[in-house]
């Protein structure tokens, strides 16, 4: 099964609205879509090799047979099905299934063998006919394909319906009324497929009118899609088979899509809203450009706004919310360069994993969208988004310092106030839980990027973090967004000269910030500044195709994240030395293997004196003699982040939860504890030694006594790593997280 791609096409299955009576499906005959040639056998014709090709220049959906209709005296196919809707004249059919069960896509042919016990002669007439079941019309779900890329995968699928009734348009602007039968029609003039039998229908805006526009509630679909023209091996070594072909590791990374439509599902206007996957962040000891990688994509839509989360690869920026410049202590540590976990450099449970090699982490993004419902701009024209749903540009929400996964979003709409019918400030928005483990994301038992990494199974010390912005806030764009090259806050697609082009023909992005090197193109070259003979480095489309990412600007960023659980360890900030057995100068000359082995801790217990003859290197495979028998200085290692300082003055433990005095000789190093209050009322303190991990975080937001409220629901396990013996007590919140300023 490894050895097969297996590919999927994104569907989105519509409920149609009222009750309806269960009904059968009725075949409809569809021969005219479809090639169907016979093979008769050479020496004695008693199989029939039947081909059946799709014709047509569409993907054709539904389940499909080959009828098999005899003239008298012609043998039936001893292979061949049965069936009778109305339970008489039976029929005798053969079940055609193309490469993708329920779907045949253009061009594709599917053999179909016939049978029979006798040999057919000359005067053997029968006719082959192909059927389709419709019961995409009989059926109460209606599905139709939005990626449009079946060869590539398409996957995390998320479906909304945004409360609010717009136009309905197809995606070339052309407008609809409704036909007597509750149908959609197109206004203007409509002819066949021939061109022939044309109507004229005049619609208005008046709901007078004979036909007047048609008004439908915008449809939101996203979706994970692999991108044919990022392919990429991190592995480029990696040969389990020992054939010598070293393709084990190729794949191809991914971005987020969202399609909207507003015409009940007919017609989709898909939009690129990540576009990282020919961008790079992180690159590799083996020298390979890691692209931003896109997973994990999550749809929160309330009201007119639609929000948009995913885990990426691609974490540009160290501080995107320019904490430094605002003067904003970083008291969770949320600032810092993008970090990296080397899956064969493993310990505890886990396997050293060649296949995945060293990954970076990933980190938090989100764009919004919003329904443009002015009519006019502001200088009086005709507003060309009117009705339709605008993409801001992505913003960056964390940096990848720690590795984030498991986004989750929750919206609400503000309070109203009954008295001014007014929002009450301060109240709506939307807001964002995710989860971060600082070693990166573990494998677990599981193969692939699939089970086994779904964030389930955390290091110690993984904590929820949590973000928002005000509804107010939402919206609202900076008309005056100038670009800073240098500056470090500033999100990708910047204002003049350094503009984003996206190629009208593939997922090329020109990046200023990026240039194109391999054509001499340095980075920092404005779009405008390319010469005219210049074209896209994938596919060769002119510079003349390319059209600039006009994408707004968001003028107030997501609130920087905040740390809801803690499961740091907080105690003083006193420096320790690691020490550990490296391998010999030798063997990292021949191997280059920089893996150490300090022991005496959760994921190395054994002393190194302890370790069994035959232990090996679990990152090269180097054997015992292989490393340097007297522990040398690897690093310091100084845990903690500043918050714990709010904690220095409770009571402190030691790794078993006993009290530790200041008089104490290990009250340097004891843990500090959090103060709470247990189910009896009692105050109680939960040591902070970061010996527990959080995971799988559900968030929703309330609208409370004139407040708005966030409400979370998380798991919290015994960790895996250093820490105390103890059995780790979950920590929940005694109270709701408001929706407030990280200085309060």
């Amino acid at each position: 099964m490894n050895a097969r791609r297996w590919f999927s096409m994104l569907l989105a299955m519509l409920l149609v609205a009222g009750l309806c009576s269960t009904v059968h499906a009725d075949w409809v005959e569809v021969t005219d879509q479809f090639s169907v040639i016979e093979t008769y056998g050479e020496t004695n014709p008693i199989t029939v090799d039947v081909a059946v090709t799709n014709i047509t220049a569409a993907y054709i959906e539904g389940e499909l047979r080959l009828i098999f209709t005899p003239t008298e005296g012609t043998p039936l196919p001893v292979n061949a099905e049965t069936a009778g809707e109305d339970g008489s004249n039976p029929k005798s059919y053969f079940s055609i299934v193309g490469a993708q069960e329920g779907l045949i896509e253009p061009d594709e042919t599917i053999h179909v063998v016939m049978q029979f016990d006798s040999t057919l002669t000359e005067e053997t007439v029968f006719t082959l006919t192909v059927e389709i079941n419709d019961d995409a019309i009989d059926n109460q779900i209606f599905r139709k394909k939005i990626s449009k890329t079946p060869e590539f995968y398409s996957g995390e699928g998320g479906i909304a319906v945004m409360p609010i009734y717009v136009t309905a348009s197809n995606t070339s602007g052309e407008k609809y009324t409704t036909a007597e039968t509750g149908e959609l029609v197109l206004c203007g003039t409509v002819c066949d497929e021939n061109g022939e039998n044309c109507e004229t229908i005049v619609c208005g805006d008046d709901d007078g009118a004979d036909n007047p526009y048609a008004r439908v509630k915008p449809i939101v679909v996203t979706y994970v899609q692999e991108e044919e023209e990022a392919p990429f091996n991190s592995v480029p070594d990696y040969d389990p088979n020992g054939d010598g072909v070293k393709d084990e590791g190729n794949r191809h990374a991914h971005d987020v899509y969202a399609a909207v439509s507003l015409d009940d599902g007919l017609t989709w206007k898909r939009r690129n809203i990540s576009r990282t996957s020919l961008k790079s962040s992180f690159t590799l000891p083996n020298g390979v450009a890691y692209p931003g990688d896109s997973e994990d994509a999550d749809l929160t839509v309330v009201g007119p706004y639609a929000f948009v989360t995913w885990v990426d690869k691609y974490c540009r920026s160290g501080d995107p919310w320019d904490m430094a410049a605002q003067s904003i202590e970083d008291v969770y540590q949320v600032t810092g360069s993008q970090k990296s976990v080397d899956y064969l450099d493993v310990t505890g449970d886990e396997d050293p994993r060649p296949d995945l090699g060293v990954r970076p982490f990933s980190c938090l993004w989100g764009a919004r969208g919003v329904l443009d419902m002015e009519a006019e701009t502001a200088d009086g024209k005709t507003n060309p988004n009117y009705g339709t749903i605008v993409w801001y540009k992505a913003e960056q929400l964390s940096t990848g310092r720690r590795d984030a996964k498991r986004n989750f979003n929750a919206g609400i709409e503000p309070v109203l106030d009954p008295t001014a019918h007014q929002p009450v400030e301060g109240t709506g928005g939307f807001a964002v839980s995710w989860q971060e483990d600082p070693k990166g994301l573990k494998t677990g038992k599981g193969r692939g990027p699939g089970a086994g990494m779904s964030g389930a199974c955390v290091n110690h010390k993984t904590d929820i973090w949590y973000s928002y912005i005000g509804w107010s806030d939402f919206a609202t764009i900076d008309e005056n967004f100038v670009s800073n090259s240098d500056g470090d806050a500033i999100q990708d697609g910047d204002g003049e000269p350094m503009s984003e082009y996206f190629c009208t023909a593939c997922p090329y992005i020109y990046d200023p910030e990026i240039g194109d090197t391999e054509h001499g193109i340095a980075p920092g070259t404005a779009f405008e500044d390319l010469p005219d003979t210049w074209v896209c480095p994938l596919c060769g489309t002119a510079k003349a195709d390319f059209e600039k990412d006009a994408k707004p600007h968001a003028l107030v960023h997501f609130h920087p994240p905040v740390r809801v659980t803690d499961n740091a360890v907080s105690r003083e900030r006193n420096p320790t030395e690691i020490m550990g057995h490296v391998h010999t100068a030798d063997h990292i000359a021949a191997t280059g293997c920089d893996y150490y082995y300090e022991g005496g801790t959760t994921n190395q217990p054994l002393a190194w004196d302890d370790l069994p003859g035959d232990w090996v290197c679990p990152k090269c495979g180097g054997k015992k003699d292989t490393f340097e028998a007297v522990a040398t200085f690897i690093k310091y290692r100084n845990e903690g982040a500043p918050y714990c300082e709010w904690f220095k003055n409770n009571p402190r433990v030691d790794g078993d939860g006993n009290e530790v005095l200041p008089i104490d000789e290990g009250y340097p190093v004891a843990y500090y504890t959090q103060e709470l209050v247990d189910a009896a009322g009692n105050t109680v303190y939960e040591p902070l030694d970061g010996n527990t991990g959080a995971s799988r975080a559900n968030l929703s937001l309330v609208n409370w006594k004139g407040e708005t409220l966030a409400l979370m629901a998380y798991e919290e396990t015994k960790g895996v790593g250093a820490g105390s013996d103890k059995e780790a007590a979950a920590m929940e919140q005694a109270a709701p997280i408001p929706l407030v300023q990280l200085e309060d």
